[in-house]
């Protein structure tokens, strides 16, 4: 069967080599077709139905009539052309129209309104998060947030995907604790050199009980080779060592908050605290 697409402004053909469902069959399903030269395309069912009479026999694997090669050569003049779609939109396509598999429609996340595909589909579609570019990168995104009970928008801006490994932004670190109603913290010591951070826990009927002190030095970060990955260290050294005393302090002392251990994603080796992280911190006590 041969099939005619569009790459930018070129019209191309092609002989399709295979066709499988991307969302629910019939006139309005979606469909992805590979072609003999490696390109992937998406068609609706209604648009094959008109211009391909045998489609659905490839479909099935079954192989083209005689009739159905006529029936075809003689309306290839008259074929919509397709555009060819990038890797990344196929991937897409594919997990937006995941739920046409026979699991129905995905049930709107509590208070969102709206189920997960489609928010992830807003969220990549709105070009603010430059990380999260496709619908797949946004729904685990949402996901991870969701396991720590932290709302889709938070998710996006403060957690990070890092080969695999998920990494909080301090400052979600920092309200988690603070949130969470078990654990607390004071800062002791935080200037240009070290940071030091006392933890606590909470005891019913009495006063906070002190689980230890996690100090975080620019020796530390020098020893360590830090200053080398990248400018932070040097243009804003403070946050630099508070975001460090605080996830070692998280890692120690309370990691129930997160279901484990918990790292910034400056540790995973993502360079991401800019100016505008740059807000004074309370003050020591």
């Amino acid at each position: 069967m041969l099939f005619r697409y569009r790459v930018g402004a070129e019209v191309r053909q092609a002989v399709v080599m295979g066709i499988r469902t991307l969302g629910p069959g019939g006139e309005g399903g979606i469909y992805l077709l590979t072609l003999q030269d490696g390109t992937q395309v998406q068609a609706h069912g209604s648009d094959l139905d008109a211009h391909y009479p045998e489609w659905r026999s490839l479909l099935r694997g079954e192989p083209m009539t005689e009739t159905g090669r006529q029936v075809h050569e003689e309306t290839t003049a008259a074929i919509p052309t397709q555009q060819a779609l990038a890797p990344a939109a196929v991937e897409d396509a594919a997990s937006e129209m995941a739920v046409g598999k026979g699991l129905g429609p995905l049930p709107p996340l509590p208070g969102v309104g709206i189920d997960l595909m489609t928010l992830g589909k807003l969220l990549a579609g709105s070009g603010y998060f430059e990380d999260a570019k496709r619908i797949s990168q946004a729904v685990v995104k949402v996901l991870a947030g969701q396991e720590l009970d932290i709302g889709p928008i938070r998710a996006m801006t403060d957690i990070y995907v890092i080969e695999g490994k998920i990494g909080l932004g301090y400052a979600l670190i920092a309200s988690m604790i603070k949130r969470s109603g078990r654990y607390d913290y004071r800062i002791r010591k935080h200037d240009d050199k070290e940071c030091s951070i006392e933890f606590f826990q909470a005891r019913s009927g009495g006063e906070p009980e002190s689980l230890g002190i996690s100090t975080f030095t620019l020796e530390d970060a020098e020893r360590a080779g830090l200053p080398k990955r990248g400018p932070s260290w040097k243009i804003y050294p403070r946050n630099m060592l508070f975001a460090r005393a605080l996830s070692n302090g998280a890692r120690w002392y309370c990691p129930d908050v997160f279901g484990g251990a918990v790292y910034t994603p400056e540790e995973l080796g993502e360079q991401v605290i800019t100016a505008k992280d740059t807000a004074k911190e309370p003050a020591a006590v």
